[in-house]
């Protein structure tokens, strides 16, 4: 009868487990996106086809409980960009429709979203429908009522969406390079990084970098974050947008397009030294396997 050597056992153990996380090292995923979104916004809480009404309806599925408050009658449809969201593999099955009238989600300002000081990115799914005003508002931070500070994402009478930062005085501000009113559903996302270029400001639509401008300054905002509409001081709320929107998320880094939702886990590539630190370790519990199972023979 063989003898059961412990030390063999302990050995072999020891190249399997060497093995194991050397192959883990080598295929894991580095998306920085996870760690660090301060606000995500799914539409996922509701029901197609009803208008949510109670304040903090609309869920935050982020720890940071940044949830929104529904104002006139947003509605939950079922008309999606995507059925399974790429970057997350979650299902998405409903997004949020805005009436171009007088709906509109605000969420209450929060130490999370007011961090948004040396980087960022705010992506979403937006379909905008023909008929818009003179300038229609998807999402922003402040907006500059009163000062110049925040950011926004809003669109034009050309249509064309502009992405855009203030820096205490003025805005900055990037537009798409095509009319975005043709009721078909868009990716858009905007990003800043202050370590780059002296303050780089870019915006992309599916995928497609749409414009870049550098030595941008931002200046931070302590207000509100609104979808569909515009706060205008004195005003009230206005530039309400008519369109959906699916899937907004709040990142505090900027993103590379292989990082954002549109993205597969996948496609986000390895740092060169983890991998081949990643396949050294696999490769050295491999060999080891293999020497102590000869010895063992």
């Amino acid at each position: 009868m063989a003898r059961f050597s412990i030390r063999k056992f302990k050995s072999h153990t020891l190249a399997i487990t060497c093995c194991l996380i050397g192959l883990q090292a080598a295929t894991i995923s580095f998306n920085s996106a996870q760690a660090t979104t301060v606000g995500y916004w799914t539409f996922e809480e509701g029901i197609a086809n009803t208008s949510p009404t109670i304040a903090g309806s609309i869920i935050d599925q982020t720890a940071n409980n940044n949830d929104g408050t529904p104002v006139g009658n947003p509605t939950y449809r079922a008309d999606v960009p995507v059925s399974t969201i790429p970057a997350t593999a979650a299902s998405n099955s409903l997004s949020m429709e805005f009436d171009g009238v007088d709906d509109y989600v605000s969420i209450a300002q929060s130490p999370s979203l007011n961090s948004l000081s040396n980087a960022f990115t705010v992506e979403f799914w937006m379909k905008a429908e023909t008929l818009q005003s003179s300038l229609w508002l998807v999402a922003d931070q402040s907006h500059g009522w009163g000062d110049s500070k925040g950011w926004l994402f809003q669109g034009d009478s050309t249509g064309k969406l502009g992405f855009g930062v203030g820096n205490d005085s003025s805005f900055d501000i990037i537009s798409s390079t095509a009319d975005l009113r043709d009721n078909q559903w868009h990716h858009v996302a905007g990003t800043y990084d202050s370590t780059v270029s002296g303050g780089l400001l870019q915006l992309f639509v599916d995928g497609s970098l749409n414009g870049t401008l550098t030595s941008i300054l931002f200046a931070s905002s302590n207000r509100d974050v609104n979808m569909g509409a515009s706060y205008g001081g004195p005003n009230g709320f206005l530039r309400f947008f008519n369109g959906s929107v699916d899937e907004l998320r709040i990142s505090d880094v900027a993103l590379a397009p292989n990082q954002f939702l549109t993205a597969s886990p996948s496609a986000v590539p390895i740092p060169p030294a983890l991998a081949l630190f990643g396949t050294g370790l696999a490769m050295m519990g491999f060999i080891g396997w293999r020497r102590k199972r000869k010895v063992a023979a």
